[in-house]
């Protein structure tokens, strides 16, 4: 019956965080420990579970067992195990149960002596003392052994745990009891298996529940009220008279009532306000007073049968019908509190995700009312439509301020309504506002049946998104170019080489004078625009040489501006200034002045040959990394969106047929990035342009010469 295992080498019984029993096995070598403890059996989060942690502490508990056996035998002298009155059944299941595992072997030990101490003094024969409390401390042990095999929790961490626990006492004791009756004769000749059961199994209903609530800790059911507090006070005081009348028949008419119906709304009343420790002391109030005045021969059950022995097996019934419906109530009322908090504690930590996510987050019901909607929800559509929505109203009334809008949203929350679940990519807002791209993730909210008792959207602002990805498509796009005229270009140079050497060798064949000299000078011209063509091509490819030096960029365009005047014409104001200090970067300077070159020839057809171009350069600073602007800017015709987004592709051109090749831009562009800068452009029609140009500055002194790999063709966005 009890458990002799040892204590390192069996699995032990643990409490997780809702009091649950977990099966763990103990470390091999552990230490041994010859202390024991008496767990409170209930944990609270965060906590670990209470014991009594000393030696002494289970002493005491044997002797109090030990004195309790004492006191209640002479009373109790009519049942015919006399020796082991009723409490001591429950007492001791209690505090075994109450004792860690590996310790209980050695609980066992101290309830038998207790028990036997407590009989002996009273009077008990050796032999029937002795035998009694040994199956007092094994029916313990076997009810706590069937009660582990159905649960894995403690009996009062819920209504499911404590039926099961009540359910091993009723079963527990039966064993025993026929044990009990088979070894009578011997020992006892009035026992019987029935005397024993009935004795034990309501002992352990009536008893054992209760002390279990008294060990848990004082903070073990937040939310009761405090025991020593007026109101459990009054409680217990108007307890105390009403059960003093029945039992005593003090003359204010509560005895002419009904037992249960004096009793059951104080104890109720203990169980909702003051959890599972104010239901055990006031079922424990109920037992001393009802079995005190049964033994004394007064009370509710004087006429159940002539016999003391009668009325007491009566009254032990009815005690155990009571308390183990009080205790049931209790621990389910104290089981719904939990569950609130944690249901509390889930919202709570729901709505704290949804308060906090980036996401638009709205839930409607089927009636188009909001019911929900985060904090990021409310900015967002205030800032696409000027409106305030908020939870309660409808969301027809909220899509009033988008009417372009409003049509599309409606049916796209009528389709969730109807069940389906989809995702939805467009703008959305006020024409007057800032319209953006939103993916909006639209699904039925449905109910624990399935039903859809509403819908909800979760929108994500993508605009910045698409236009990376527009980005990236356009730097693919122009990468694509950059190789494919890369490679022409290698080979149409190869073709002008072969063009320039064998119209040097037929020159060199004809006399000064002959005529047809002139014919291969057009020839030679002819190639010569093409190897500038080529040159032009590879530049934008980032596949020519390169001689890096590191530079002032002021300097630059200040030498350079002097050849570009006759170049502008006499009615186009050049304007330079180059900022004090400039940082110096690490470019060609051919290259530069070929970038310088084009922009300034673009700017004059811009202006039609009049105008101001002003040519700037100054530190600037662009994603932590310190460089130079190059600023070009002219007051001409500008350019219209649709022009802007392909001026950098290669052979584009809006001038006339003839008079530009579409390179220019194309070759700015390769030129910058591939020095690892980026060119950003502004452009209003009728007012102008501006190319803002960025080159890093220069880390190191030393130039190579390098020919660059293709790098992304991408312009920067600002």
């Amino acid at each position: 019956m009890l458990n002799n295992h040892n204590s390192e080498t069996s699995p032990s019984w643990s409490l997780d965080e809702r009091g649950r029993l977990l099966s763990t096995a103990p470390p091999s070598r552990a230490p041994k420990d010859h202390t024991i403890r008496l767990s409170t059996q209930i944990e609270s989060p965060g906590r670990s579970a209470a014991m009594v942690p000393a030696s002494a502490a289970a002493v005491a508990a044997a002797v109090a067992v030990a004195g309790l056996v004492w006191l209640t035998t002479p009373a109790l002298v009519h049942t015919a195990n006399s020796v082991i009155p009723q409490p001591a059944h429950g007492v001791a299941l209690a505090l075994l149960i109450a004792t860690r595992r590996e310790l209980r072997v050695r609980m066992g030990i101290l309830l038998f002596a207790g028990v036997s101490v407590g009989a002996l003094i009273a009077g008990g024969g050796t032999v029937r003392v002795l035998t009694g409390a040994a199956m007092v401390v094994a029916q313990a042990s076997l009810i706590i052994a069937l009660f582990q095999r159905i649960s894995r929790e403690m009996p009062l961490t819920g209504v499911s745990a404590l039926t099961r626990f009540l359910a091993a006492v009723i079963v527990g004791t039966l064993p025993v009891a026929v044990l009990a009756s088979l070894i009578a004769p011997a020992v006892a000749p009035e026992h019987t298996w029935y005397a024993w059961w009935s004795v034990a199994s309501t002992s352990g209903i009536i008893f054992a529940p209760a002390l279990l609530a008294l060990m848990r800790s004082s903070d073990c059911q937040p939310g009761s009220r405090p025991l020593l507090g007026p109101e459990f006070l009054l409680l217990l005081g108007g307890f105390l008279f009403v059960l003093l009348d029945v039992f005593l028949r003090l003359g204010f008419g509560f005895d002419r009532i009904p037992h249960a119906i004096t009793t059951l709304p104080f104890l109720v009343w203990a169980g909702l306000r003051f959890g599972l420790r104010g239901a055990s002391i006031t079922s424990l109030v109920l037992v001393v007073v009802s079995f005190a005045a049964t033994v004394a021969g007064t009370g509710a059950y004087m006429g159940f049968g002539p016999e003391l022995i009668d009325r007491v097996r009566i009254a032990g019934y009815f005690m155990a019908a009571v308390i183990a419906s009080v205790m049931l109530f209790a621990v389910a009322v104290a089981e719904g509190a939990a569950q609130a908090r944690r249901t509390d504690a889930a919202f709570a930590q729901l709505r704290a995700i949804l308060e906090g996510a980036g996401d638009l987050i709205a839930a409607v019901d089927r009636d188009l009312m909001i019911v929900a909607v985060n904090p990021s929800w409310v900015a967002g559509f205030e800032r696409a439509s000027g409106f305030r929505a908020r939870a309660g109203i409808s969301m027809q009334q909220a899509l009033a301020s988008v009417p372009h809008d409003a049509d599309v949203s409606l049916a796209n929350w009528h389709r969730a309504l109807a069940g389906e679940r989809f995702v939805s990519v467009r703008e959305f807002g006020r024409p007057d506002r800032h319209r953006q791209e939103y993916e909006i993730t639209y699904a039925p909210v449905r109910d624990e049946a399935g039903e859809i008792v509403g819908a909800s959207q979760i929108v994500r602002n993508v605009s910045d998104r698409l236009q990376r990805e527009a980005e990236e498509a356009e730097a693919r796009r122009l990468e694509s170019i950059g190789r494919l005229a890369g490679g022409v270009a290698h080979d149409f140079n190869n073709l002008m080489t072969a063009v320039m050497g064998y119209t040097e060798l037929v020159a060199s064949s004809l006399s000064t004078d002959d005529p047809r000299r002139g014919d291969l000078a057009q020839v030679e011209r002819a190639a010569a625009r093409a190897g500038e063509l080529t040159q032009q091509l590879l530049a934008f490819a980032r596949r020519r040489l390169v001689e890096p030096r590191v530079v002032d960029a002021g300097e630059l365009v200040e030498g350079f501006s002097r050849l570009l005047a006759p170049l502008l014409g006499p009615n186009i104001s050049l304007v330079v200034h180059s900022a004090p200090g400039l940082r110096r970067v690490r470019v060609d300077p051919t290259q530069f002045e070929q970038v310088v070159m084009n922009l300034a020839v673009n700017a004059r057809d811009a202006m039609s040959g009049s105008g101001r171009l002003l040519i700037e350069t100054a530190n600037d600073d662009r994603g932590g990394v310190q460089g130079v602007r190059l600023s070009v800017r002219d007051s001409g015709t500008g350019m219209t969106p649709e022009v802007l987004e392909r001026i950098f592709e290669p052979f584009y051109t809006t001038k006339p047929v003839g008079e530009g090749t579409g390179l220019g831009l194309a070759t700015v562009h390769g030129i910058v990035h591939q020095a690892g800068g980026d060119v950003d452009v502004e452009s209003v029609p009728g007012l102008g342009t501006s190319f803002h140009i960025f080159f890093p500055a220069a880390l190191t002194p030393e130039p190579a010469p390098v020919a660059d790999a293709p790098r992304s063709l991408a312009p920067h966005r600002p």
